[in-house]
């Protein structure tokens, strides 16, 4: 029977390791610690993963997520998700069970979302769509992230003047509403 619990900061390494040879050999989150303490510690010696093992310490799941407050009831960004074969099928189920039932959230998002993952999130009655959203192509002499084959950066066409406005209270932003 495999254990699923938050996972701790003692789980680091393992986590690490496990993503460096389940998700992606080389990934950012498998080689930086300090980048990965970042993203994922929370309070106290929790870290903002569910974790999956075995009694002999191997790990057969992540869920890992991102809050955006530190609200009592907050909103969360779900940022990596994975199992491995083990002979529990419904892992992924038990991940998201235990993620749900330590995170009272009100809304819960992910972006990049496999096909598996979609197929999933729609059994369980997840709502899933294709976000309407865009970039622009920053004209830069080198990229460190992107592969731009074919750089095409259009004119930007508008005489609409547009002023950005601080609202550094929330009492400033109803005003604006």
């Amino acid at each position: 029977m495999l254990i699923v619990r938050q996972a701790l900061n003692s789980d680091i390494p393992a986590i690490m390791n496990f993503i460096d040879e389940n998700w992606k050999k080389g990934h950012i989150l498998s080689l930086d610690r300090e980048f990965f303490e970042w993203q994922y510690k929370a309070d106290g010696d929790r870290l903002n993963a569910i974790i999956a093992y075995s009694e002999e310490g191997i790990v057969y799941g992540i869920k890992m997520y991102i809050p955006f407050n530190s609200y009592e009831v907050c909103d969360v960004m779900g940022s990596l998700w994975k199992t491995i074969r083990s002979e529990d099928i419904f892992l992924g189920m038990r991940l998201s069970e235990e993620f749900d039932r330590v995170n009272i959230h009100n809304f819960c998002g992910g972006c990049g979302l496999s096909k598996k993952a979609i197929k999933f999130s729609k059994i369980i009655g997840e709502f899933t769509g294709t976000m309407k959203h865009f970039y622009r192509l920053n004209d830069l002499e080198q990229y460190k992230i992107a592969i731009v084959k074919n750089k095409y950066i259009p004119e930007i066409k508008s005489n609409v003047a547009v002023e950005l406005i601080p609202l550094p209270t929330i009492e400033m932003f109803k005003k604006w509403i």
